[in-house]
């Protein structure tokens, strides 16, 4: 991912806003920043209308190796806790929507995808690595980080799934 440098202006604004200013990954037991936008199949999306559920947001690219391998299991455990209100958010930071949209076709990926093009919830979440997830909780505040992904992280991330469905909706 380019390294990308904030002005003081919009540091402020950031500030101001309420945003988490780049730099500045959200930490555990925050309020996750602020997600919406239009799906790669062109769905709505608010993260903000999915309070009750958990969701795992995870920042990823076509090119990030270690993405490619935590996408299909993000998958396999969606589809395995979807009955039970989890859900998973993938976040490309992709410059060509082109090649996202070959990329998702190629592989079948059947997650909900946001482009974030312009890379503005990249900065509002400032993932340190690629992919990097956020466990976004009942209450809306982020229960899980884990940064870059080996075969074998599904289990760690099932493992804090659970335990986030575990707690009762606020």
């Amino acid at each position: 991912m380019t390294a990308m440098l904030l002005s003081t202006a919009t540091l402020a604004l950031a500030l101001v806003s309420g945003l988490t200013p780049m730099g500045t990954t959200p930490g555990l037991d925050q309020p996750a920043p602020l997600v919406h936008g239009t799906l790669l199949d062109g769905t709505p999306f608010d993260l903000a209308a999915q309070h009750g559920k958990v969701v795992l947001v995870d920042f990823w690219a076509t090119w990030c190796e270690p993405c490619k391998l935590s996408l299909p299991r993000y998958a396999a455990l969606e589809r395995k806790l979807a009955g039970k209100g989890f859900s998973v958010l993938t976040i490309s930071v992709d410059e060509d929507v082109d090649v996202l949209k070959r990329f998702v076709i190629a592989t079948k990926l059947t997650l909900k995808v946001l482009h974030d093009q312009e890379q503005q919830l990249a900065e509002r979440f400032a993932p340190p690595k690629m992919p990097t997830a956020y466990l976004v909780g009942r209450d809306g505040k982020i229960s899980w980080i884990h940064e870059s992904f080996v075969v074998g992280d599904e289990t760690k991330a099932e493992t804090a799934i659970l335990q986030a469905l575990s707690k009762a909706a606020p």
